[in-house]
């Protein structure tokens, strides 16, 4: 009997492993979010969406580490707990956009438009924001607040190398001094 569940184990993993991570499943999500305009909890990473019309999907929670989504429109899309950590944002469209909880360390948004876009619990952690539109966004300025954007060796749009919230990062989190 124990055997036998070990075995089950065993199997269950090996096809959770293989269902989150092969390269035909990811084309499939990849379909799937084009066509339906969702993909919750979605593994894209690496994917390329380059110039691709995102606007107003629902891809909360989907892993996009080091995907390309340069100069994709994603006005309106829902990204809130989305993983962009090293992704290519640059010249991307967010305007109205939820990022809410987005992982985005190391991300390149040089030239993105986040008007309007909702940057709460953001950590712009070893980010490119160079000639990045921030107008109106929601929550940008307001450290004070528990859930603002961080900024720790974050280029900023015009060109200023910001470490305004390295310390605090260290605080809260210290593998972030790394």
């Amino acid at each position: 009997m124990f055997i036998r569940s070990l075995t089950f184990l065993f199997a269950f993993l090996a096809l959770f492993s293989f269902h989150n991570s092969h390269p035909w499943l990811q084309q499939y999500r990849m379909q799937e979010l084009l066509s339906n305009r969702n993909c919750f909890g979605c593994n894209l990473s690496g994917v390329s969406l380059e110039g691709r019309d995102l606007q107003g999907v629902d891809v909360r929670s989907t892993n996009f580490q080091g995907a390309n989504l340069a100069n994709a429109n994603l006005r309106s899309a829902n990204l809130e707990w989305a993983d962009l950590r090293g992704a290519n944002l640059t010249g991307a469209d967010l305007t109205g956009a939820n990022l809410a909880n987005t992982l985005l360390d190391s991300a390149r948004l040089q030239g993105a438009i986040l008007s309007h876009a909702n940057l709460k619990g953001i950590n712009f952690r070893d980010t490119n924001l160079t000639g990045a539109v921030l107008v109106n966004a929601v929550n940008g300025d307001h450290i004070q607040e528990k859930r603002s954007p961080l900024l720790c060796r974050t280029l900023l749009p015009n060109g200023i190398l910001s470490n305004r919230d390295c310390q605090r990062l260290i605080d809260i989190l210290p593998i972030a001094s790394n």
